[in-house]
C-alpha cells in the first residue's frame, strides 16, 4: 500500500475548519477527501447516493461534464499555478444547471505534484438573480420599442416610462 502524501494528512486536518467547499483529488482526478461541505455538494449533484471518496468525474457525472472537469484538473497540474475556472454543472438529479467559481491548485510533495486541491464556490443563486434581471431590462426594452413602433409618439413612451415607476 502507498503511503499516504503529507499534504493530504494535513488537509484532512483542516477540512472541518475551512468554511467553504474544498477538496483534493489525486493526479489521475480521483476524489481523496474534502470538507463535509464540498463532499456533500458533490454528492448533491452527482449521480451517487453513496459516498464520494475514491470516485472520479467519469463515476458521477456524464462524459461531457466529466472531460471538462478533468481537463480542468490537467490544466492546473500543468500550469503549476492556481488557476480560476467558471464551470456549469447540471444536477443530474433535477437537471438545473448550477453555476461555479471554482480555484483549483496544484499539490506538491518533494516537488512533485501528487494531486489537486480544489475550491467551490456556488454562484448559482447570482447568477440566476443576474439573469432575471436581464431579462427584466429585457423586457422593459421591449415593451419601449413595441411602444415607440405603434404609437410613433414621445408622449406614449414618456407615460409608459412614468407608469413603470
Amino acid at each position: 500500500m502507498q503511503k499516504k502524501a503529507k499534504v493530504f494528512e494535513k488537509l484532512e486536518s483542516l477540512a472541518d475548519l475551512v468554511p467553504t467547499a474544498f477538496y483534493w483529488v489525486d493526479v489521475d482526478t480521483t476524489i481523496l477527501g474534502g470538507n463535509q461541505i464540498a463532499l456533500d455538494m458533490i454528492k448533491k449533484v452527482s449521480s451517487l447516493s453513496e459516498d464520494v471518496i475514491g470516485k472520479n468525474a467519469f463515476d458521477m457525472f456524464p462524459p461531457e461534464i466529466a472531460k471538462e472537469l478533468v481537463n480542468n484538473n490537467k490544466k492546473a497540474v500543468r500550469a503549476k499555478t492556481p488557476l480560476f475556472f467558471e464551470e456549469t454543472v447540471t444536477d443530474i438529479k433535477t437537471n438545473k444547471e448550477k453555476f461555479r467559481n471554482v480555484i483549483r491548485a496544484p499539490l506538491y510533495e518533494d516537488g512533485k505534484v501528487v494531486g489537486i486541491l480544489i475550491l467551490v464556490n456556488d454562484v448559482t443563486e447570482v447568477k440566476e438573480k443576474a439573469i432575471l434581471e436581464l431579462e427584466k431590462q429585457l423586457q422593459f426594452r421591449r415593451l419601449v420599442d413595441q411602444t415607440a413602433h405603434e404609437f410613433k409618439s414621445p408622449l406614449a413612451i414618456l407615460l409608459l416610462l412614468v407608469n413603470q415607476c
